[in-house]
């Protein structure tokens, strides 16, 4: 159970659409701690039958709070979630928001109109609410996954220089597919079974790639940490 006591000055609430998603922000929290000297710790809540975590450094505690939508489609409904769970429960939080989504090849301005204008603005109407910040993978986000295709060739045994432009399939979950049914004998699988290929990766390339908005969760944690 989360100690509502606690000194808790910040929190930042992850807002995502999927099983992969949440394994994958885990390991890059997990990673961006260990690169600044940062406590990382995972504790769950049985009154919210769901896990949090806490970023410390000194006498400073963050926050941290994820929820799994299931999918896009219901992203833009968490706004409810939030309210009861985080700014509700710990007025005296200032919050920052991160939505993590794919954009489907779609233009991000996309994510800021109709149900996402909605839900931004009802985050924007929450008075503890700080920041919301975008981390947007281009397609999905196993497309994040291959900005270090080095260490998955390696991870699955791969002598052959392969190219992500080479492999089958537009988005990178079917790549990723396509690569594992073309040059293994293994399978794909999504979600928490992913969860050795992600810790396989280089997330500090993927997070210094500047290809999505997690470099901004980076500097906010060490920002408010320092």
């Amino acid at each position: 159970m989360i100690n509502i006591q606690k000194n808790y000055k910040h929190g930042i609430a992850l807002i995502m659409e999927g099983d992969t998603e949440l394994c994958f922000y885990e390991e890059i929290l997990k990673s961006i701690s260990l690169d600044n000297n940062i406590r990382f710790n995972k504790y769950y809540d049985e009154t919210e039958l769901d896990y949090f975590y806490e970023l410390s450094k000194n006498e400073n505690i963050i926050l941290i709070k994820m929820k799994n939508a299931k999918t896009i489609t219901q992203i833009t409904n968490q706004a409810i979630w939030f309210n009861n769970f985080c700014a509700d429960k710990f007025k005296n939080i200032s919050w920052h928001v991160a939505l993590c989504y794919d954009t489907d090849g779609k233009d991000i301005s996309v994510f800021s109109q109709e149900d996402w204008q909605i839900l931004r603005g009802k985050l924007k109407s929450i008075s503890n609410v700080i920041d919301i910040i975008d981390c947007c993978a281009q397609k999905d986000v196993e497309d994040l996954f291959f900005i270090d295709i080095e260490n998955i060739l390696k991870f699955l045994n791969i002598d052959e220089n392969i190219s992500v432009d080479n492999l089958r399939g537009r988005k990178g979950k079917v790549k990723m597919k396509n690569l594992y049914n073309d040059y293994t004998d293994k399978v794909y699988h999504e979600g928490k079974r992913a969860k050795s290929l992600i810790q396989s990766l280089d997330l500090r390339k993927i997070i210094d790639s500047h290809e999505n908005g997690i470099y901004k969760i980076e500097n906010l944690i060490t920002k408010i940490l320092k």
